[in-house]
């Protein structure tokens, strides 16, 4: 917390996950003062919101509702979190976030690497095996954690692990602003933009070497200052007995498969 003479008091540690109450006699000091965060290690105070001396509460975030946190030490990038803020009969919670994460919902370990419009690589599994110095791609169904800013900055490309494919070409990491007239909430009343969520799905090509091609889905759920991007097949067949089996489509449309010829089938 700072005060009105700059003097900067430390009052608490937030853990992964778990609540922080702001101290009572905060309310009753009879000065403004502004509440800040900082990652714990050599990072730099960021505010996050500014109350005055009649108790008056604002917010000092950016338009996209994010703060960044700089470091003390030369080279190191700054960290991102996405703030977002609910104030309910004079109560205010303010929750603090990663403004990305990436999901892996096919039944094979992706590569991935995230980077800005200029292609200058911010995050990705070998990114994060040269911090590791172990190989870290993205298993089945885990997911990770990106703090960098979402919106209109960042793109992404992926490859399957472990097997002969390239990677795909870069997909922009973006979605449509939500706006006032989407459909309303159960009493009638709009609902406000930063509660609104939007939702694409980008189908991204890949091949292997030997130019056969494999289509992904990725989803991109954006919320506020918060992207969503998860990585699923459409239908995706596994062949689980001891027998080679061919996979293929008629040609004609048809509503029995029975209805079809051999040459057809």
């Amino acid at each position: 917390v700072v005060f009105d003479s700059k003097q900067v008091r430390r009052i608490g540690i937030v853990r992964q996950g778990a609540y922080f109450n702001l101290p009572l006699w905060l309310p009753v000091q009879q000065c403004t003062w502004l509440c800040c965060i900082r990652l714990v290690g050599g990072y730099k105070y960021a505010p996050i919101f500014h109350v005055s001396a009649a108790g008056a509460v604002h917010m000092v975030l950016a338009d996209d509702d994010c703060i960044e946190c700089q470091s003390l030490q030369h080279g190191v990038r700054s960290v991102w979190l996405a703030v977002t803020q609910q104030q309910d009969k004079g109560i205010l919670t303010v929750t603090i976030d990663s403004p990305m994460s990436l999901r892996n919902l096919l039944p094979i370990v992706i590569d991935w690497e995230m980077a800005l419009e200029d292609e200058r690589t911010i995050d990705g599994s070998a990114f994060r095996t040269s911090y590791a110095g172990k190989s870290d791609p993205l298993l089945c169904g885990a997911y990770v954690e990106i703090l960098e800013k979402a919106f209109g900055r960042t793109k992404i490309r992926l490859k399957p692990a472990n097997a002969e494919f390239r990677w795909s070409s870069w997909t922009p990491l973006e979605t449509r602003q939500p706006d006032n007239i989407s459909s309303p909430k159960r009493d009638g009343s709009p609902i406000p933009v930063e509660e609104q969520e939007c939702i694409e799905v980008v189908p991204v090509l890949l091949r292997d070497v030997m130019n056969f091609p494999l289509t992904i889905m990725v989803r991109l759920t954006s919320k506020s200052s918060i992207l969503e991007v998860t990585l699923f097949a459409e239908l995706w067949c596994t062949n689980c007995t001891p027998l080679n089996l061919v996979f293929g489509s008629p040609k004609i449309p048809s509503n029995s498969l029975m209805e079809l010829d051999d040459e057809e089938t």
